[in-house]
């Protein structure tokens, strides 16, 4: 069917190459991730099995595993999945027809060469990841068109990167192709890590406020008891008295809060200005 066909198209365009044995040309795909390949070769055997020869090897390096998965071309299955291994890319519209169809395509994209950080780190970020710039490009063209995407190039090492570091639209990505978990729990640690970082933004807020009102109200404080010592004091009125008490007694208040204390035990009514 016309999504099956799109995934693949992603997937092989950007993970498989061609070569010969004994006269005969085979397609080889490659990856390290176990789902993948069972997902690739179950769906090339769904389309493909009455025609053509498909196999899925392991091969052991070391403590990890890669998986090949052997197809025979001499059937042309790369004409009918619409991709073509040796030109720039060129889209299929009898393929991209409608929207069940790109997402199927992003999905053989992210499948073929994708990844995403975790949310726990210090920044965001989803990659697609290509050898060739036309093929860099072509990507960030079909996703950034097809939705509200804001996807760039870098070239990384002898890679091309097609990347986004937007949350918002990393979980839009992961929705459109369908990782339904993936993005659950993608979301809960990015609304925990947006939750904390906002409460130490405040915290943060709260103290700096808290120490600059202790500096301003030390400053008062010294002046208040220069002006004891030379007895300047007691020219105050009974009101100026008490409210320079409150501020001796009170250091960390600020205006508006000794204001408040002062309305509140006095029975009177003063601004934070007219204790200024």
């Amino acid at each position: 069917n016309n999504e099956s066909i799109a995934e693949l198209n992603a997937f092989l365009s950007i993970n498989a190459s061609l070569f010969l044995k004994s006269g005969k040309k085979y397609i080889c795909a490659q990856t390290n991730n176990e789902y993948t390949a069972k997902r690739i070769y179950a769906i090339l055997i769904d389309l493909f099995e009455e025609n053509i020869a498909i196999n899925l090897h392991v091969i052991k390096e070391n403590d990890n595993e890669k998986y090949q998965i052997i197809i025979d071309e001499n059937f042309k299955i790369s004409e009918q999945l619409g991709i073509n291994l040796n030109n720039k890319e060129k889209l299929i519209s009898t393929i991209l027809k409608d929207d069940k169809a790109f997402c199927a395509y992003f999905k053989g994209l992210f499948l073929a060469s994708g990844s995403i950080n975790s949310p726990k780190t210090t920044f965001y970020h989803l990659e697609i990841a290509t050898m060739k710039k036309e093929k860099a490009n072509f990507i960030k063209s079909v996703i950034n068109g097809f939705g509200n995407f804001e996807f760039k190039t870098i070239k990384r090492n002898n890679q091309w990167v097609i990347y986004v570091k937007k949350s918002e639209q990393i979980s839009d990505f992961m929705k459109l192709i369908g990782c339904v978990d993936s993005l659950m729990a993608f979301e809960d640690v990015r609304i925990l890590r947006d939750f904390e970082n906002s409460l130490n933004r405040t915290h943060n807020m709260d103290v700096a406020n808290i120490t600059k009102a202790v500096n301003a109200s030390n400053k008062i404080i010294k002046i208040i008891k220069k002006l004891k010592k030379k007895s300047d004091l007691a020219f105050l009125s009974d009101r100026d008295k008490q409210l320079v008490k409150l501020r001796v007694d009170n250091p960390e208040m600020n205006m508006n809060e000794l204001a408040t204390h002062y309305n509140k035990t006095h029975n009177d009514s003063i601004t934070k200005s007219g204790i200024n």
